[in-house]
């Protein structure tokens, strides 16, 4: 009788209720807890990428910024055959670079999931 209450998901005669702590959160909690991070992304991430993406449509001439829209360093960049194979190089590096490091983290990550699912199941 007892095993029976506690597949129910009843709790046992003398036994506390045991409740979730994921359900006891609010989504307002939940935002709250989020903002900060979220925050901190997008001052110290988002905005620069952003910065240095309406640079890349000005232009420079005579060692000053212009800062008016141009098209101009994108013709430089995809006209000269030197660019275009140092971006090619730069984008095989980084793409190694990510591929390696999957490698290097994918023992860690099912090893932490055992772990995880093993104190789970105490």
């Amino acid at each position: 009788m007892e095993r029976n209450s506690q597949l129910e998901g009843q709790p046992l005669e003398g036994q506390p209720e045991v409740r979730s702590r994921r359900r006891d959160r609010t989504p307002v909690a939940l935002y709250a807890t989020l903002l900060p991070p979220l925050l901190w992304m997008t001052l110290l991430y988002f905005v620069p990428i952003a910065i240095l993406i309406s640079y890349s449509f000005w232009r420079l001439e005579a060692f000053d910024i212009v800062r008016e829209f141009s098209l101009v360093n994108f013709q430089t960049i995809f006209g000269n055959a030197a660019y275009r194979t140092v971006i090619v190089r730069t984008v095989m590096t980084a793409l190694g670079v990510t591929v390696i490091d999957a490698a290097i983290a994918s023992p860690w990550l099912f090893s932490s999931h055992a772990m995880a699912a093993a104190i789970a199941r105490c």
